[in-house]
């Protein structure tokens, strides 16, 4: 059996670090839950109507400072890569 003292000890301590305002918390900046990846799909029209499967993957990187995002993305379908 562990003593209170240290069982109200260790309590206060855990709540401390919880309670300071930087632990476990990344800076908030205009970009930054937008930092990572994303891929997804859909059709590409042609302007002779006829449609392609397109596939997109985008990578968000924000620069150092948080106020600049860089944005990398690449497209294809079975007559283009762009």
């Amino acid at each position: 059996m562990i003593p209170s003292c240290k069982v109200g000890l260790a309590g206060m301590v855990v709540f401390l670090l919880s309670a300071s305002p930087h632990a476990g918390r990344a800076a908030t900046t205009p970009f930054s839950t937008m930092a990572g990846t994303w891929s997804g799909g859909g059709t590409m029209t042609m302007s002779s109507g006829t449609e392609e499967r397109l596939r997109c993957r985008a990578q968000y990187d924000v620069v150092v400072g948080g106020n600049d995002l860089r944005l990398n993305l690449r497209c294809g379908s079975d007559s283009y890569n762009f």
